[in-house]
């Protein structure tokens, strides 16, 4: 079982007094923080570091969060995202999921929520999944999926999948052949801890993200199926629903 000390928190925060309170607070829990008050210099540092999870303020100097959040999974970075923000807009939420986050909290927030947000994120980036014990690898057409290293290869070449996508697609080969309504994805993909909960968007969301990266024409996938009036179904064949 990891500790929080295993982990490194970096947060990309540029009011200092927030900043203070964060690092005032993972510390506190346990963890190992690095804080960085703008873009540049955390990608400077990118390269020499390895965060378990990234907090990322929304309105930034220079680059904004947004920005930086697709700069980082353009990058093939996995660890999670979680974004911090003062404004509580579904479309900041909705972009920000689009461009690769995995979590939105809105400010001021307490530090119990923020530890639960950050321990729940952990537990399902490198908990549940590392110590699950259940079949290791998955094939489908050229596609083999390996539970070591959370890895999709494709003809043997590496295609980077977020957290929340490789967990996305292990459920659906784990249930071939079964049809998920977004509620269902909802309560067995992602939890009630998540600002996501409920809002069946972010199901599509991931399910197109996914796509562009095991479909030929993701418009018309052979494998990630939509079942209309219902859900989506994963088939491991050729031919349309």
């Amino acid at each position: 079982m990891c500790m929080n000390s295993d982990f490194l928190i970096v947060s990309i925060e540029d009011d200092l007094s927030v900043a203070k309170g964060l690092v005032l607070t993972l510390e506190s829990a346990g963890f190992q923080i690095l804080h960085f008050s703008e873009g540049s210099s955390f990608f400077e540092a990118l390269p020499e570091i390895s965060p378990s999870l990234l907090l990322l303020d929304i309105r930034l100097p220079g680059k904004d969060g947004f920005q930086i959040c697709r700069e980082i999974r353009s990058m093939g970075c996995l660890f999670p995202v979680i974004m911090l923000t003062a404004r509580d807009d579904d479309l900041d939420k909705i972009t920000g999921l689009e461009d690769g986050a995995d979590d939105y909290i809105v400010k001021p927030y307490s530090s119990g929520e923020l530890l639960s947000r950050i321990n729940a994120r952990l537990r399902r980036s490198y908990g549940t999944l590392a110590t699950d014990s259940v079949k290791e690898e998955y094939s489908f057409g050229p596609y083999h999926l390996s539970r070591e290293g959370m890895s999709l290869k494709k003809s043997g070449e590496e295609i980077e999948l977020t957290p929340i996508e490789y967990k996305l697609l292990l459920f659906f080969l784990k249930n071939e052949g079964k049809t998920f309504e977004r509620k269902d994805l909802l309560n067995k993909v992602w939890s009630s801890d998540s600002i996501h909960y409920g809002d069946e968007r972010t199901v599509d969301v991931h399910i197109r993200h996914l796509r562009t990266k095991i479909e030929e024409l993701p418009s018309h996938p052979v494998y990630l199926r939509t079942i209309r009036g219902i859900g989506y179904c994963f088939r491991n064949g050729s031919g349309q629903i």
